[in-house]
């Protein structure tokens, strides 16, 4: 349910960058919380969750770079 919210925010301000360094923090945030925590487990799940929404934000543009544009073609 993210991954739009994202994409529309890396799509708008940019800072790609940005959010590819925050998902590692993420993982280990979630990973720590798993091991080392009482929260309830759905809370690790979300910033997992979220840590692979970030990380796909940058191959999905990839994707789109390297696929040319497919004009004239009626289905």
């Amino acid at each position: 349910m993210l991954a739009p919210v994202l994409g529309y925010a890396v799509d708008r301000w940019g800072h790609r960058f940005h959010y590819v360094a925050l998902a590692p923090l993420l993982w280990i945030t979630s990973c720590s919380l798993i091991g080392y925590s009482d929260a309830h487990p759905l809370v690790p799940l979300v910033f997992a969750s979220l840590a692979g929404v970030i990380n796909g934000a940058p191959l999905r543009e990839w994707q789109r770079r390297l696929r040319p544009p497919v004009v004239g073609v009626v289905a």
